[in-house]
């Protein structure tokens, strides 16, 4: 609880603090809409002794339990007045999430992204409630992902040996994150999104894997360098897919959630294919029914990886789901198109996660990252007050009827221009500002969680999260100063050297 660079000393003298722990259920396997991450927090003066507290925790779950003790961290500041720890010396907290799926998605396949940097997101995300952790760890540009079953993928889709994600890495990131209530859920998108890693198999045995790779006019076959697309006609791709789905499931322990991908198919790409075009014609079909094929046959092998073991599959937002084309059964949909599309998706009954660009994107407003002169698609930057008011009731007709197909929102960090070095403050605090809507979804706006914000920042640099900057230093010391409208002391909590952050139900009392 000390602040960077603040040793305790080891004389003082202090309140002893004793937390008990209750939780109901000893799974550690969270079920979207299921598992209850709810948890009552009391914390109280022992009657004989003034000189102890007790902090009782009750959880139905594990990770409510973790919520709990995150919650507490934050009753307990350094006061660098007095040189010592302080804390309230009662509470009574009641609370639960607004939404199940509080997301952060990093891609590590345009630029690889350290271990290290992954842990470290993680770290922020356990720090503001944030409970899935989706991994797009492949695309068209590298492959660096091991499997023990196929090491071609990476031989021919790493950047080097160096920037591989070993199986070890995935199983020790996959605890690291549950010890901090996080689940990872791995992706692997296709049929688009597929280049680099791939090109082995046509020689391999396994025919014409891949269309449009590495094609030199790419603006006509994909949406960004360098092109690439599995062949949906090709029977033998979709064995491929079964071996990949098979080590996927294990290496990541059985995720609930499995994301496949599924935007973007060009058709431009496919036409390059003369088996693809003798496909379509001998089957009749128009290339939304060879995508659509497609993503169900891929489906189909991720069912059998799974082995009858209960799982959900999520799939980007396309052309398929806005003509309701996957059933509504089988798929979750994640929203990465405008907020207005939303609308659509509900009405066709489809579960959604909300990822919509022109707010959760945080790979927006930096310039386009391509030789070609071009624009910068999704701009304009995304800063934390945009995000923190991406309200999706306002955006929702019936929403009392709507709300339980939501499932949440998640922020999306492409990574073109973002390499390890950046990814914390691409990150955060923008990230913890997604984490207030989808926790406690307040009525109030981002101008009253600014200052909540800015203090919850603090404590995501005291604790080498490494956010970016929000205001000068001066402005954290001297709250009032630096807003037009300055919140009022029982709003900020300041004056009683506690601010909370991500929190629906409170009654607070005097501090120690």
């Amino acid at each position: 609880m000390y602040p960077k660079g603040i040793v305790p000393s080891e004389t003082g003298t202090g309140t002893i603090i004793t937390v008990r722990v209750t939780v109901r259920s000893v799974t550690t396997k969270f079920i979207v809409g299921e598992t209850d991450e709810s948890y009552k927090l009391i914390i109280a003066p022992d009657k004989s002794n003034k000189l102890k507290l007790r902090v009782e925790i009750e959880s139905k779950s594990f990770f409510g339990a973790r919520h709990a003790l995150e919650t507490l961290s934050q009753l307990i500041v350094y006061d660098d007045i007095k040189g010592n720890l302080a804390m309230l010396k009662a509470a009574t907290i009641d609370d639960s999430p607004a939404f199940p799926y509080r997301g952060v998605m990093i891609d590590t396949a345009r630029n690889f992204i350290e271990m290290d940097e992954l842990k470290r997101a993680i770290d922020g995300m356990a720090m503001n409630k944030l409970n899935h952790f989706h991994w797009h760890i492949t695309d068209s540009e590298s492959f660096p992902m091991q499997l023990n079953s196929l090491p071609n993928m990476t031989k021919y889709g790493a950047y080097d040996s160096r920037k591989i994600y070993k199986v070890d890495d995935i199983l020790e990131l996959v605890d690291y994150a549950l010890l901090r209530g996080v689940t990872i859920v791995p992706e692997l998108d296709v049929p688009s999104h597929s280049g680099w890693g791939w090109q082995w198999a046509s020689t391999a045995g396994y025919g014409e894997v891949l269309t449009c790779f590495n094609a030199r006019d790419w603006k006509e076959y994909c949406a960004s360098p360098p092109c690439g697309q599995l062949n949906a006609a090709n029977q033998l791709v979709y064995d491929l897919l079964g071996k990949i789905y098979k080590e996927m499931v294990k290496n990541f322990k059985m995720p609930h959630l499995f994301h496949i991908g599924g935007d973007e198919a060009n058709y431009s790409c496919w036409e390059m294919s003369e088996d693809i075009k003798s496909y379509v014609y001998d089957n009749s079909l128009s290339y939304s029914d060879l995508w659509t094929e497609f993503q169900n046959k891929a489906s189909s092998r991720l069912d059998m990886a799974y082995s009858q073991h209960n799982h959900k599959t999520i799939v980007w937002s396309s052309e398929l789901t806005a003509n309701n084309r996957l059933s509504t059964d089988d798929y979750i949909v994640q929203l990465w198109s405008k907020i207005a599309d939303l609308q659509d998706l509900l009405d066709s009954n489809y579960k959604v996660i909300v990822s919509n660009h022109d707010a959760l994107y945080l790979s927006c407003g930096f310039g386009p990252w391509v030789i070609d002169p071009g624009t910068d698609w999704c701009a304009p930057f995304k800063d934390w007050k945009m995000i923190y008011e991406n309200d999706v009731k306002r955006h929702v007709n019936n929403w009392e009827d709507k709300k339980r197909l939501i499932l949440g929102q998640e922020v999306a960090l492409w990574t073109e221009q973002v390499d390890s070095r950046a990814v914390s403050t691409r990150l955060w605090p923008r990230a913890a500002a997604m984490a207030e809507r989808t926790w406690s979804d307040p009525v109030t706006d981002s101008q009253a969680a600014e200052v909540r914000l800015v203090f919850h920042r603090q404590r995501m640099e005291d604790r080498d999260i490494k956010p970016a900057a929000m205001q000068p230093l001066w402005c954290l010391q001297h709250e009032a100063m630096c807003f037009s409208n300055p919140p009022s002391v029982a709003t900020s909590c300041r004056s009683n050297l506690v601010t909370i952050f991500l929190l629906n139900i409170i009654i607070l009392h005097l501090m120690v």
